[in-house]
């Protein structure tokens, strides 16, 4: 069975047929099959996949990716984000995958959950800040690209009474210069702060986890920075049938190129000392919503 029916300048593909097949494949068999991407050669797949995920006009903005292998450096990730900042928010936000999963949605429901002291690692942009709720404390968000968190901390001053660019909690909080941001590595949470008591009630991770070149490094950090009582809220990609559909995906630029589909989450935090951890997958397995605690 083929992924996908495809005719060069009639968009016959969708990414509904795509994710139904990739269910239906999850519940027949846990192999995943090849043929279809040797049909297409990798340059009129990877234009294909573009135009079909994201749109042509978009997909036309993006570097493409010359392996889908996911980035190892540090130093390669933030020179890759830098470079794809201004194109960052219309590969994600606006891209069919996310709008067919309704990561607006999941965003929403996983940011009900944090109060008190927030740090979130990997704010990118900034696509979280429209949804945090009353309760949040103060905010701290941190990143390794300074070109993407520009952009996070523009979205304080673009919001107003017409543009919800922050939440309205938030936009308070800046207000009273409760809100910062650190350019900084997520394995070494604690260098970016100056005194070794500051802790936080909550820690927000996004689509950021699978970047991660050390992800248990990043999650034994994140520990160590939690208050007694606190939280980890985690949404990942993580290692399911739909993923490895959908990991061709990966190939339209080089920032999708730096995640990885095949993460083992709940083995990552179990390494790194999480010993609470309530989990429900979501968008039939390719995803999974984390509320974790030491």
């Amino acid at each position: 069975m083929k992924l996908w029916s495809l005719k060069i300048g009639a968009k016959t593909c969708t990414f509904l047929s795509l994710f139904q097949y990739s269910v239906s494949l999850s519940n027949q068999s846990k192999s995943y099959h090849h043929s279809a991407a040797k049909e297409i050669s990798f340059q009129s797949r990877r234009s294909a996949i573009a135009s079909i995920f994201l749109g042509t006009s978009t997909a036309a903005l993006l570097k493409p990716a010359d392996e889908a292998t996911a980035s190892t450096s540090i130093e390669d990730i933030k020179k890759i984000y830098d470079e794809g900042a201004s194109s960052y928010e219309n590969l994600y936000s606006d891209s069919l995958v996310s709008r067919a999963l309704d990561f607006t949605t999941l965003r929403k429901d996983l940011l009900s959950k944090a109060d008190g002291d927030v740090l979130e690692l990997g704010v990118g942009t900034g696509l979280n800040l429209p949804y945090y709720p009353n309760g949040v404390t103060s905010y701290v968000g941190v990143d390794i690209s300074v070109n993407m968190q520009k952009q996070a901390e523009a979205r304080f001053r673009e919001s107003n009474d017409s543009i919800s660019t922050v939440s309205s909690s938030l936009s308070q909080l800046y207000k009273e210069d409760k809100v910062d941001f650190k350019i900084g590595d997520v394995n070494n949470l604690s260098s970016l702060f100056s005194s070794p008591s500051v802790k936080f009630d909550t820690i927000v991770d996004t689509f950021g986890l699978c970047v991660f070149p050390e992800p248990v490094k990043a999650l034994s950090s994140a520990r160590e920075m939690l208050r007694p009582g606190g939280k980890l809220l985690l949404l990942e990609h993580q290692d399911s049938v739909i993923g490895k559909a959908l990991s061709p995906s990966r190939k339209i630029a080089d920032v999708a190129n730096t995640c990885r589909y095949d993460d083992d989450v709940l083995q990552l935090l179990r390494e790194a000392g999480f010993r609470s951890v309530e989990s429900k997958n979501v968008a039939g397995g390719f995803l999974t919503k984390i509320v974790a605690s030491p």
